[in-house]
C-alpha cells in the first residue's frame, strides 16, 4: 500500500519549501559528480534500454555513470561496454528480474543507500536513478541547477497535489555532513529487516525533524513523470489528465513504475517506441581501472 503524506505534515515540520520545485538560475559547478545506478543480471536489458536513451541525448553523459553491479553477469557487462562500476556481488541477487516488494527486491533496493554513501564519502555529488526509466532530456543538468542539497522525486497522481509520496527512484544529493548522516541512518534502518522497503525508511527520515536543516526540493512532477502520471494506475483508479503526446513533448524523465513484472514494463515501453535493448556501443572506453 502506498501512503500519501498531505501538505499539513510538511507545514508542521517547517518544510513548505520541500513542496516547491526550484528553478534557480544559480547552477552548481558540474564537477565531481556521478549518475549512480544499481544493476543485476535480470535487469541488464533494462539497463541497456536506459543507457541507449542516455547515449541518444549525449555521448558525454555516459562518462558520469557509476554502476553498482550485484552479480558476475552484470559486472562482466559493465566491463564489456566500458561503464565505470563496482562489483558488489550478492549471490542471492543473481537471478531473473526481481518483482516489486519481494524479499529479494527489497534486499537489492537496500543496497542503494550503501552505493550512494560510498560516493558521498568520496566527495561526489550523486544523481541516483532507477533504470526502469527513460531520459528524454538532460536530467543531470536540470538536477544540478537546483539550489538544494536534496532533490527528490514526487510519486503522487497529479490530482492528489498538494501531496508528497517520496520515491527513491530519483535522488540528487550533495555531499556534506548532514546528507551523509541521513544516508547512514537510511542504511541502518533499512538493514534491520530484509523485508523492509528502503523507500519507506527514507520517506520517514526525510520528514524527521533532525534532518530539517537539509535544504530540499522536488523534481517538478509535470516534467519528471512517475508511472501513475504517465501510464495511469488501476490500483488508485487514476487515468492521466494529459495526452501522452503532450507529456512526451515536455518530459525530462519517465519512470515505468506502478506496475509489477519486467515483461509488462517492457511491453509498456515498446508500445511507445521507447524500448531499445541492443548492446550499447561507444567509441571510447570510459571504464576506470
Amino acid at each position: 500500500m502506498r501512503v500519501f503524506v498531505k501538505m499539513t505534515s510538511f507545514v508542521a515540520l517547517g518544510l513548505v519549501c520541500f513542496l516547491r520545485p526550484s528553478f534557480s538560475s544559480l547552477a552548481f559547478e558540474i564537477t565531481d559528480y556521478v549518475i549512480a545506478v544499481e544493476v543485476n543480471e535480470g535487469y541488464i536489458n533494462m539497463f541497456n534500454n536506459w543507457l541507449n536513451h542516455l547515449d541518444k541525448l549525449s555521448g558525454k553523459l555516459r562518462k558520469y555513470v557509476h554502476a553498482s553491479a550485484h552479480d558476475e553477469a552484470s559486472c562482466s557487462h559493465m566491463l564489456k561496454i566500458g561503464i565505470r562500476h563496482e562489483c558488489a556481488i550478492i549471490k542471492s541477487l543473481s537471478q531473473p528480474a526481481l518483482t516489486y516488494n519481494t524479499k529479494a527486491f527489497n534486499q537489492l533496493t537496500c543496497e542503494r543507500p550503501k552505493h550512494i554513501l560510498r560516493l558521498l564519502q568520496e566527495g561526489k555529488t550523486v544523481l541516483y536513478t532507477d533504470i526502469d526509466t527513460v531520459w528524454l532530456r538532460d536530467v543531470l543538468k536540470f538536477a544540478y541547477n537546483q539550489n538544494s542539497s536534496l532533490v527528490l522525486q514526487h510519486d503522487c497522481p497529479e490530482t492528489e497535489v498538494p501531496c508528497i509520496n517520496v520515491c527513491t527512484c530519483l535522488i540528487a544529493i550533495r555531499p556534506h555532513r548532514d546528507t551523509r548522516r541521513l544516508v547512514n541512518n537510511w542504511i541502518r534502518q533499512c538493514g534491520t529487516s530484509k523485508d523492509k522497503q528502503d523507500q519507506e525508511v527514507f520517506r520517514k527520515l526525510v520528514l524527521h525533524p533532525k534532518f530539517k536543516k537539509i535544504s530540499k526540493t522536488v523534481f517538478p512532477p509535470t516534467l519528471f513523470l512517475s508511472g501513475v502520471n504517465f501510464f495511469g494506475a488501476h490500483v488508485v483508479n487514476y487515468t492521466p489528465r494529459r495526452s501522452k503526446k503532450e507529456m512526451l513533448s515536455q518530459a525530462y524523465w519517465i519512470h515505468n513504475n506502478w506496475i509489477k513484472g519486467e515483461r509488462r514494463k517492457v511491453e509498456r515501453f515498446k508500445s511507445l517506441k521507447l524500448w531499445n535493448e541492443t548492446l550499447p556501443s561507444h567509441p571510447f572506453n570510459t571504464a576506470d581501472s
